[in-house]
């Protein structure tokens, strides 16, 4: 890592506290546990069987709704999460 990295993502947590960031994770890593404490990211799971595992998990520990929140995922995968994510929403 440089001295850059991560500048942009501080500066948003600055400006927009009121934001929360999750991470759902499939499997568990220690690496993943101490990034996320250095990035401040406000919730963790790990070692859940999917992502809307995780994602339930999240929601119910929160009070957050589902029209409260976004979904980004960084492959392809990740689309079925969002495909239940809108889902869920169109649902209401």
């Amino acid at each position: 890592m440089d001295r850059y990295n991560g500048v942009g993502y501080n500066e948003f947590l600055r400006i927009s506290p009121e934001i929360k960031i999750a991470w759902i994770m499939g499997r568990r890593s220690f690496q993943i546990e101490k990034r996320a404490k250095d990035m401040n990211i406000g919730y963790l799971v790990q070692s859940c069987a999917g992502k809307n595992d995780g994602f339930g998990k999240i929601l119910k520990e929160t009070g957050f709704k589902t029209s409260e929140t976004i979904y980004m995922g960084d492959d392809i995968i990740r689309l079925a999460g969002l495909s239940v994510l809108l889902w869920m929403l169109a649902k209401k």
